[in-house]
């Protein structure tokens, strides 16, 4: 089945966070992949059910499915686990290594 793709307003700010080739490469994927295919990408659960994921790359884009339309929620870069951690704790070792150190003995 063939799906008419329909963005929502606020996408164009999520657009414009990223570079210019950024945006249209999810732009293109998004016309290709869930054009066809929107069906087939996994559904939310908890308070977001019945919305969809769909992944390109280190983006995430939120859509829902009405009838023959696919309408896109928003788009969002997906955080890092490793940066996160490194901006909450700095380059060094985490806390959680200091306390194992001090609560076992190594030889």
């Amino acid at each position: 089945m063939a799906y008419n793709i329909i963005y929502k307003k606020s996408v164009q700010h999520d657009l414009n966070k990223l570079s210019r080739p950024q945006a249209d490469r999810l732009l293109d994927q998004i016309e290709r992949e869930l054009s066809i295919n929107a069906a087939a990408y996994p559904v939310l659960k908890g308070r977001f059910a019945g919305l969809r994921k769909y992944r390109v790359g280190d983006h995430r884009i939120i859509f829902a499915i009405l009838g023959e339309d696919v309408l896109i929620l928003s788009i969002f870069t997906a955080a890092i686990r490793l940066s996160l951690f490194e901006e909450c704790f700095g380059q060094g070792r985490l806390p959680l290594e200091n306390a194992a150190a001090s609560r076992f003995r190594f030889e």
